[in-house]
């Protein structure tokens, strides 16, 4: 029996606070940054269930959100509603603004400065 998103969230939580991650990303992209991915890298997809080809899905052990651009805006509604998410757009309105700057500021607004985070892709080079 398939899990619905809602139970998926809450086994990555389990996980995550077994693990101490406090925040886990799941950008819409494979290690080539390909728009259209193989089913293999549609890990935004299965813990969202968010189908649309751009958007990064961000899990905290407290809330979830999803980011996408306008071309997707009906769908994602669609396609979260009955689920834990909260739709953000990547070009913020007025009333978003002071809430986020892209999940970096939303993710900071929930997670301290120290936080450990898990990302669903290989191969991504950070900074330190």
């Amino acid at each position: 029996m398939m899990k619905t998103i809602n139970e998926r969230l809450a086994d990555l939580r389990a996980l995550m606070r077994e693990e101490g991650i406090m925040a886990f990303i799941f950008p819409s992209t494979d290690p080539h940054n390909s728009e259209y991915v193989a089913g293999h890298w549609k890990g935004r997809e299965w813990i969202s269930g968010f189908n649309g080809s751009a958007g990064t899905a961000v899990v905290t052990l407290e809330s979830a959100a999803l980011w996408t651009d306008s071309r997707y805006f009906i769908s994602a509604a669609e396609q979260l509603a009955d689920t834990e998410y909260e739709l953000m757009s990547s070009v913020c309105s007025e009333r978003q603004r002071w809430k986020i700057g892209w999940y970096s500021s939303w993710q900071a607004m929930r997670t301290p400065w120290w936080v450990w985070m898990g990302m669903s892709t290989p191969l991504r080079k950070f900074r330190k």
